[in-house]
């Protein structure tokens, strides 16, 4: 809103909400979150758990991976949503190992998990494999931001690839298109974020 009351041309790039409608260029991380609890669901998990940051997290992520799951017909009460409140490896170590501690064992696993971020993600690799679990046979586990050190994990960690030049070509393309037509708007742009499948779900 404050950018539409300069009246000029602008382009937001991955907007942090996610119901953004005009001038944005951004990943379509709805469709991949999809590809993920699909993969999930192939690998026969039984329960799974999506990891938040906190409630100004973008919401396509959990929104991609949950109705998916519901979709193809996994109970509610087997999908479970946790908020960390902090990027920090050791408050997501802590928020997990909470969430286990009141679940029933005999119930929960195979347990597959999908967080907001790699280093999340690959400190609940680290966490699970001290508390005996076998990743990815006990707890799969995948993160959502494509660092180059989600890799180098043991196993390493399937996660997704951003476009991150693609969408900032694309925003100036906009740019450029709004000016030559004397506009201020222009409809948002999703980009295909590619799924990286590797070994820790």
């Amino acid at each position: 809103a404050a950018f539409e009351k300069l009246r000029k041309p602008y382009v937001m790039i991955q907007p942090h909400t996610g119901n953004c409608t005009y001038n944005f260029a951004a990943a379509d991380q709805y469709s991949v979150s999809s590809e993920i609890a699909q993969l999930a669901i192939s690998k026969k998990y039984r329960s799974f758990l999506y990891l938040f940051k906190d409630r100004d997290e973008n919401p396509e992520k959990l929104r991609g991976f949950q109705e998916t799951l519901l979709a193809n017909g996994i109970p509610p009460e087997r999908i479970h949503i946790r908020i960390v409140g902090s990027a920090d490896e050791k408050d997501s170590e802590k928020t997990f190992l909470s969430f286990i501690g009141t679940q029933n064992r005999n119930e929960l696993y195979p347990l597959a998990v999908y967080s907001f971020e790699d280093w999340i993600s690959m400190g609940i690799v680290k966490v699970s494999r001290s508390q005996g679990f076998r990743v990815p046979e006990d707890v799969g586990v995948a993160g959502s931001s494509g660092l180059p050190e989600a890799e180098h994990c043991d196993p390493p960690l399937t996660t997704i690839q951003l476009p991150m030049r693609k969408m900032g070509n694309t925003a100036v393309e906009m740019i450029f298109e709004m000016l030559s037509a004397g506009t201020c708007r222009l409809p948002g742009i999703r980009l295909d974020v590619k799924l990286v499948k590797r070994e820790s779900l």
